[in-house]
């Protein structure tokens, strides 16, 4: 099994980072059949220029952004909206241990705070969402996550966009 199938199923006691090497059109294969691709555009992830790709699905995520290095099909970073998770957060946290880095949140989710914890090794970053409602309306949940073939800190920073402030309208 494949790390993005790994992570397309929410197996994240599973997840040791993406595969190198991975292309638009072995995503392709692994999001499904039923996958619709966006035009890819121009973006930059720190201070490359890269290109991006939304992908709908109707299964869960139902949106996935892939991030290429400039017009090629080589895989940078790939986004998953809102993904699925066999594992509660706290079993996932208490296997995993302490995160590399935790920073403000850099995705938006309406009635929430969010806070990324990024696990360089596993090359994953974990957006959380948590109600900021006294009391708190929802459990805190996954609300995104980056997905990168592990790195350090500057290549995180560097190369993948870790010290953006968003990656702008969805």
């Amino acid at each position: 099994m494949s790390s993005l199938e790994i992570a397309l199923r929410g197996n994240w006691l599973h997840w040791d980072g993406l595969e190198a090497g991975l292309t638009d059109q072995a995503l392709r294969h692994l999001l499904g059949p039923d996958v619709i691709a966006e035009a890819r555009e121009p973006a930059r992830l720190s201070l490359q220029l890269v290109t991006r790709q939304v992908y709908r699905r109707s299964a869960p995520p139902h949106m996935v952004v892939a991030w290429f290095e400039d017009a090629g099909d080589r895989l940078l970073l790939i986004e998953l909206d809102e993904p699925p998770s066999l594992a509660s957060l706290d079993e996932i946290v208490s296997a995993w241990g302490p995160a590399d880095r935790v920073a403000p949140g850099r995705s938006i989710v309406l009635g929430a705070m969010t806070t990324e914890y990024v696990y360089l090794s596993r090359g994953i970053a974990l957006t959380i969402a948590e109600s900021y409602d006294d009391p708190p309306s929802f459990a805190p949940r996954i609300a995104r996550v980056r997905l990168f073939v592990p790195t350090d800190l500057q290549g995180f920073l560097v190369r993948l966009g870790g010290g953006d402030r968003n990656y702008g309208p969805r």
